[in-house]
Order: C-alpha cells, then structure tokens, then sequence
C-alpha cells in the first residue's frame, strides 16, 4: 500500500508501523482471527476536479470474514479459467503495478465475462497479448524449475506475488524470472498459453 500510495503521489499521514498496528486493531476490535484486510487510501473532498492538490489524505481499514475464495471442488481439482478478451490495463493508462481501486472495474468485467460462459477464474494478457494476472490474482507458472511470472509493468506488484517468489528462492532453490509468457492463438475468443 506504501509504494502505491508513493507512485500514485498520495502522501500517507502514518507510518507503516501505525498502518500496521491499525489493521491488527481492527482485526482485534471485530473479533477476526482469519480476515480479508482492506486498507484503502484516499484523498479528503477539499476540492472537486481532477487537480489532487491541496487535497488531504485520508485512511480507513475493513475487514471481513470473507469465507472461502474459491469453492471446494475448484480446491481439489483446480479452477477452469478462460482467457478473457478484456485485456489488462496498459502501463502508461494506469500504473498497473500500483494497487488501486480504480482497477477492479477491469477485473470485474473480465471476471463477470468468464463466470457467464462457465469458469471459475479469467487470465488476462496484456495489450500485446502477453500474460498479464487472473482477475483477483498474479500468475506463475513452474516449468523445469524454473518460476515464471510477468513482468511488473502488466501485473500487480504486491505481498503475494513477492512472497510466492521468496517462498520459492529459499524452499525449493528455484531461479525466479520475471518475463511475458507469450500466447499462442486458437479459435477466438479463446486463446492459451
């Protein structure tokens, strides 16, 4: 949250440590042993406009028993996904790497689209066609020992997808590269990779 707010130029009023200490809190104060943990900043309503200045900074935190993310049967056997023809946000749109609310219209749509036809989750390419993320996740793909994953420019850097490729340098040794998987071409609107 701190490097977003820091690339979108929102000054954060706190700390990490009091940002931290305020998610725990909350946690505590809503009796939430296992929470999905929302903090979202967001700037005061001093102005109207387009122009961010002048404006201050505010934050708040949510959290909720989100219960499970994906059902039991996808659990087991793994989500059917379908490549969506909602493609991901380019870099020099919206700073895909930063995580804004404004982004899940994108992931919504593409989502929506994929639950419509069938499937469980959506992987979306970027405008050159290249894997960019799932709707509500990064991707990875394991091949020879070696951990895939796109670059930061079309996907979401953030906790999880730098904690995947940690967990994955230091349990299994693996060499982690961070490139474009390339899309092969089949009968549209499908595609795979």
């Amino acid at each position: 949250m701190a490097e977003s707010a820091h690339s979108l130029d929102m000054p954060l009023p706190f700390s990490e440590a009091e940002l931290i200490d305020a998610q725990r809190q909350c946690l505590a104060k809503n009796n939430l042993s296992r929470a999905y943990l929302k903090p979202t900043v967001f700037f005061g309503a001093e102005g109207m406009g387009l122009r961010a200045q002048g404006l201050t900074t505010h934050v708040m935190v949510a959290a909720w028993d989100l219960g499970p993310y994906i059902s039991p049967q996808a659990a087991t056997h793994g989500l059917r996904a379908l490549t969506s023809s909602w493609a991901r946000h380019h870099v020099n749109i919206s700073l895909c790497r930063a995580k804004t609310n404004g982004h899940y219209v994108n992931s919504i749509l593409a989502l929506n689209t994929a639950i419509k036809a069938g499937f469980d989750e959506t992987i979306m390419l970027d405008p050159e066609g290249y894997v960019a993320e799932a709707s509500s996740s990064n991707v990875f793909l394991l091949r020879d020992g070696v951990l895939h994953t796109p670059e930061v420019t079309s996907c979401l850097q953030g906790i999880t997808r730098d904690s995947v490729i940690q967990l994955a340098q230091k349990c299994w040794g693996s060499k982690c590269e961070s490139v474009g998987s390339p899309v092969m071409s089949s009968t549209p609107p499908m595609r795979r990779f």
